[in-house]
């Protein structure tokens, strides 16, 4: 039967009836009708079977009841005349054998949201090579939404798309052809998917091709299948990581559109504004910072799932990229429960073994596992000790015990928390590692010391920290003052060994550290302290205890020495650049206000941040009759041995001079005496700098000697021959010159008493002491300004911001 006409298509539900409607002419007589339905050839029916009706010349129209799966295919209707002439009609049945699985496949193609990833292609091509493919995931990972993609490309294609129920009767799946099954996260039972399996042998033979899913933990059962696990590695296909950052992206921008939440600056993005969360009509913008972290992220649900729920519930928007990072608040639950249960039952070395064992892979420096390590066993002891308190005597033969229960253990395991890679057993998702830290407490003092700075400044909170929402409450670790200490000098080796990091520190305590006031703040400047006084081989005093002193020379090693400078940026961070003086107050540490000081002046306080500069003056005077307050104002700051009034003086006059004038104790003035390994005093300076107003309240005519006095206005004259051509306008701006000669201005620089100045470096000399030389040229010839080199500058306008913020000496 020559078959090239368009058919008529019927799409019929399993179980209803069928009329093919056929129209014959009624000019002519009809003296026969022949039915056909196309299988590997065309067969005639046998119209007197009971199950159809009509297909006669009196009623050519043929109705199939109750149609079954092996009704649907091609007809073909021939009617025959009387005159011998013949009229032919085609027929399509697309049986649609399972109303929701239609539905689903409608559904699924209006959904805006999914984009057919580059994977399906892949599936398509060896479930076409090997008949069945296997799609493995993680819960969330898009195993569904893939069925319905190639469901609805085989639907197109006339295939018959099944959804296989394992527990009804599968035998009816043996009879049919040209059909996809779809065995869709099922609850497997060995058994029922060996007999689907067997009695599905007749695939190649029929055209059916099947697509089976399956979680992690479902994986072994279908390996054991025998028709399956004799098939190709490319048919086991798993897709937990199969999207890539564009499509990730695509998926991501599809459900913020769905959802009505816009894309926005950082500056301007709403979705960390409690408000969302109680008030639905305020409109949810996402910046692009975070759209980008969390293309990059594999979270442990699946992204599929994830985005569209991130984009769905507020409370999970709220969180932002913590939402795609962090695990999920049932696996931390679970693993808190499996060390409760080990806790609590220590007879049960089941559970035991389990938590050791993901305790291991998490202090293990690869995070793996592997069972030929020879330290293994003797790790595993010291764990069953620090964790459970229980001690494993070595008996002969023991290690043949112990590799077979950390084996079983391991076995348990595969799949749901490990999995075996590259000869060794490691987290099945790196969420893992997070979840094991917070299951118990017992993990917090790894967490301060070998875990990430990120998840230090994630995890990590004040007891009493509670600016956060339920959600966020679950995913933290308070911590108590008896963690302070590990954690400060966690903190400052972070922010000391690593310009970048410093921020973070800052930021992170002042987020999150803030509203426990400042106690955390003053261990951390103590030991700050004491690293800076140690690397400048200067005594450290009593403000350190002999414990902590220990404690802080064995755990803090610095990759250098401590600068000065990025100590004055820390303080300038954690107070909000001056804003919020939440750090200062009768507790705090006489370091820290010292510290502030300078930041003060640098900062011009005086003029722009009032509040925080009224206090320091405040705290200031009160400690100044503090003998150990007045030994640290005479301490060296840095590796070029100056006091913080050094740093005072090069900054702001103003600023200066308000915290100069509080100074009652006669005795601290003789620090500005104080030379650096230049020989620089304040004074020395001050006076070069023309700081006029800070040397009348030094009250230099009844402290000073003539030959002194003499000897400063000489150094004033220099600075202003050197420096005051050149910046007429900006006499203020603070400069110490150090020339090739090691001079405090050029040779060429006219200046009266050259002679005795000149006798007195000479009478120095002779004491094999460096001091701070001074040379000046009787000669005629006019001054001639010559360009400096940044390498003869000690202090100079443009690079002291360097010096201080950056710590470039």
């Amino acid at each position: 039967i020559d078959s090239q006409s368009t058919p008529n298509v019927y799409n019929v539900y399993k179980g209803d009836d069928i009329t093919m409607e056929l129209h014959s002419d009624d000019q002519q007589k009809l003296v026969a009708v022949k039915w056909f339905k196309e299988i590997d050839i065309w067969t005639e029916l046998d119209i007197h079977n009971e199950q159809y009706s009509g297909g006669v010349p009196d009623v050519p129209s043929l109705t199939i009841k109750i149609i079954k799966l092996g009704n649907a295919g091609k007809y073909l209707c021939l009617l025959i005349y009387e005159n011998g002439e013949t009229q032919k009609a085609e027929f399509k049945l697309r049986m649609i054998p399972q109303v929701k699985i239609y539905k689903a496949l409608c559904e699924h193609r209006k959904d805006g949201t999914f984009i057919r990833p580059a994977i399906c292609d892949t599936i398509d091509k060896h479930m076409r090579e090997n008949n069945i493919v296997v799609i493995t995931g993680r819960e969330g990972t898009g195993k569904s939404k893939i069925c319905l993609e190639l469901a609805s490309r085989y639907d197109e294609k006339d295939y018959m798309v099944l959804k296989v129920d394992l527990s009804e009767n599968y035998l009816i799946y043996t009879d049919i052809s040209n059909a996809l099954l779809i065995i869709d996260d099922q609850h497997y039972t060995q058994y029922s998917l060996n007999a689907f399996m067997k009695d599905l042998s007749v695939l190649p033979g029929r055209n059916v091709q099947v697509v089976l899913t399956c979680r992690n933990l479902e994986l072994k059962i279908v390996r054991n299948v025998p028709e399956i696990n004799k098939l190709k590695s490319e048919a086991f296909i798993d897709i937990n990581s199969c999207l890539t950052p564009e499509e990730k992206e695509d998926i991501l921008r599809r459900h913020m559109k769905k959802n009505y939440i816009a894309i926005s600056a950082s500056y301007d993005s709403t979705f960390r504004d409690p408000k969302i969360l109680t008030d639905l009509s305020v409109k949810v913008t996402l910046d692009d910072g975070v759209i980008n972290v969390v293309r990059a992220t594999e979270p442990w649900k699946g992204f599929p799932l994830s985005a569209s729920l991130f984009c769905t519930v507020r409370t999970f928007l709220h969180l932002g990229e913590k939402y795609f990072t962090n695990p999920p608040i049932y696996l931390i639950e679970e693993l808190k429960e499996l060390y409760k249960t080990a806790k609590k039952e220590s007879n049960c070395m089941d559970k035991i073994n389990d938590f050791c064992i993901l305790v291991y892979i998490m202090n293990n420096k690869d995070h793996q596992l592997d069972l030929n390590d020879h330290n293994l066993y003797s790790q595993l002891s010291e764990l069953y000790q620090t964790l459970f308190s229980i001690n494993i005597p070595k008996t002969p033969g023991s290690n043949e015990a112990k590799t077979k229960s950390i084996e079983e253990s391991l076995h348990r395991m595969n799949n749901k928390y490990l999995r075996f890679h590259e000869g060794g057993y490691e987290f099945i998702h790196p969420c893992m590692l997070k979840a094991v830290l917070m299951s118990s407490e017992s993990m917090v003092p790894y967490l301060l010391l070998n875990g990430s700075l990120n998840d230090i400044i994630e995890f990590v909170r004040s007891n009493d920290y509670t600016a956060y929402t339920a959600m966020e409450d679950d995913l933290v670790i308070k911590i108590g003052e008896d963690y302070h200490q590990i954690l400060c000098e966690r903190l400052v080796r972070c922010a000391f060994d690593d310009h970048s990091l410093l921020l973070h520190v800052a930021q992170y305590m002042y987020s999150y550290w803030r509203s426990s006031g400042n106690n955390l703040v003053n261990k951390m400047f103590k030991h700050i302290e004491f690293i800076l006084f140690k690397s400048l081989a200067v005594l450290t005093g009593d403000f350190l205890s002999l414990e902590n002193e220990s404690s802080s020379g064995n755990s803090i090693n610095l990759k250098g020495p401590v600068q000065f400078s990025k100590i004055i940026m820390l303080v300038d961070e954690l107070t909000y650049k001056g804003r919020d003086p939440w750090i200062y107050g009768p507790g705090t540490s006489h370091f820290v206000i010292l510290s502030a000081l300078v930041s003060a002046a640098m900062g011009r306080y005086a003029t722009n941040r009032d509040q925080t500069f009224t206090i320091l003056l405040e705290e200031f005077q009160k400690r100044m009759h503090s003998k150990s307050f007045a030994k640290l104002l005479k301490k060296p700051l840095d590796i070029h041995g100056n006091t913080c009034f050094h740093y005072l003086v090069l900054f702001d006059e103003m600023s200066a001079l308000k915290i100069l004038s509080v100074i009652k104790n006669p005795e601290i003035k003789y620090i500005f005496d104080t030379e650096n390994v230049e020989k620089y005093t304040p004074i020395d300076i001050s006076v070069y700098l023309g700081k006029r107003h800070i040397l009348e309240v030094l009250n230099l005519s009844t402290n000073y000697k003539i030959k002194s006095r003499n000897r400063l206005k000489r150094l004033a004259k220099s600075g202003k021959a050197e420096y005051y051509h050149e910046n007429n306008k900006n006499i203020d701006l603070p400069v110490v010159l150090k020339t090739k000669a090691d001079n405090a201005a050029p040779e060429n620089v006219k200046c009266e008493d050259a002679e005795d100045e000149q006798k007195e470096v000479n009478n120095e000399s002779n004491k094999d002491i460096r001091i701070f030389k001074r040379k000046y040229s009787v000669r005629k010839e006019p001054y001639k300004v010559k360009k400096r080199n940044r390498n003869d500058v000690l202090c100079f306008e443009d690079f002291i911001i360097n010096i201080v913020v950056f710590g470039d000496y």
